[in-house]
């Protein structure tokens, strides 16, 4: 049988961290905690916008190009319509809508022609404007959701930080009044 050995109860009181301290450091680093969210959501807010952006140039491109016209992309605006379309409609076969007609690496453009076979021009347009307009749609939920969760969160940052705040301002002004009753 073992026995536990006798401590005294001030070594004991010195490894202890006051109430008030636990208390502040606990909601302090919650409310960090709920910063870093804001940050992170604020961020893929940012990264949705120039997606946006992306999709949205890409589509003016699109809305005044003529029958036999060459549209330069970027390769980002590229890779939107490729999104957008899918990689089955973009090449040289007759189904596909569009096609590339040269590619510039130094420049970081590739170039592309709506296909205009059997006149069907007008017909490639409005599927190529489509496909756009249904991923800047979809991006445009995903913001919305994202700005909800943004919401949320900085209600959770206010929150936290008005409880520390508060607790704060409580526990000074209990002391106080203890100081003010010993007097």
């Amino acid at each position: 049988m073992s026995v536990a050995p006798i401590t005294s109860s001030a070594s004991q009181e010195s490894h202890l961290v006051p109430l008030d301290t636990l208390m502040l450091q606990v909601m302090s680093e919650r409310a960090e905690q709920c910063e870093e969210t804001v940050r992170i959501i604020a961020n893929e807010i940012d990264a949705q916008n120039q997606q946006l952006d992306v999709y949205n140039e890409t589509k003016e491109k699109f809305l005044g190009a003529q029958k036999g016209d060459e549209i330069v992309l970027t390769e980002e605006e590229y890779l939107a319509l490729e999104t957008a379309l899918g990689e089955d409609k973009i090449g040289p076969d007759d189904d596909d809508v569009c096609e590339v007609t040269s590619r510039d690496p130094v420049n970081g453009t590739v170039t592309v022609e709506i296909r205009a076979k059997d006149d069907n021009f007008d017909e490639n347009k409005s599927v190529i404007n489509t496909a756009l307009d249904n991923e800047i749609s979809s991006l445009n939920s995903l913001s919305q959701m994202k700005m909800i969760d943004l919401q949320s969160a900085m209600d959770k940052y206010n929150n936290a930080y008005s409880s520390a705040s508060n607790f704060a301002s409580k526990y000074n002004s209990s002391l106080s009044n203890v100081v003010s009753n010993m007097r």
